[in-house]
């Protein structure tokens, strides 16, 4: 068992105040030689719980850059908005109580600028150092004769700082200021 509660954990917790966004490059995990450079913003971290609900703004002098939306409860830790994309319905990154290598599927919709795909995901947590990892592999009907989109979004948990780090894939990915990738 790597966490019992939510409350042990605190994934609703303010990640702090100062990170680091970075936009395209590939994942920043997994570096390879032919992606686009990658750009990095310094960004002010806005954090507010309302309800059930925890909000992570990112911006640049007084302008949002990216948003994520997740829900809370004693039992799951939900992603509901990453960026520009919904998933209907929210994705359990977390179940309580969490152990190392649990795995469940996550089936519904992924929305992307008003167009709504069938998806599919499969939720694995690994203990990475002393953060929890939460791994989503997530796979989103295209057209039909198109093969389907794949998506790989991480999220790495400390202890009473909530969502410290995050990667969308090659899209976007968010970490500490001052903490560098790969991690």
């Amino acid at each position: 068992m790597i966490v019992d509660s939510a409350g042990e954990l605190g994934p609703d917790a303010s990640p702090g105040t100062a990170a680091t966004l970075r936009l395209g490059g590939g994942d920043p995990a997994k570096p390879s030689k032919g992606a686009a450079a990658a750009t990095e913003f310094d960004v002010v971290v806005a954090h507010r719980k309302q309800g059930t609900e925890v909000t992570v703004t990112l911006q640049v002098q007084g302008e949002t850059l990216e948003q994520e939306v997740y829900e809370s409860s004693p039992e799951a830790f939900r992603l509901v908005t990453a960026t520009d994309d919904s998933f209907a319905p929210s994705i359990d990154l977390l179940r309580f109580p969490a152990r190392e290598g649990a795995s469940w599927e996550w089936d519904g919709k992924v929305v992307y600028a008003g167009v709504s795909r069938p998806a599919s995901a499969t939720v694995t947590l690994s203990k990475h150092g002393e953060e929890l990892l939460s791994a989503v592999h997530l796979k989103i009907s295209a057209d039909p004769g198109r093969p389907e989109l794949q998506r790989d979004l991480k999220f790495w948990f400390t202890k009473g700082k909530g969502v410290v780090r995050r990667s969308f894939g090659e899209v976007s990915s968010r970490r500490p200021a001052g903490d560098a990738w790969p991690l």
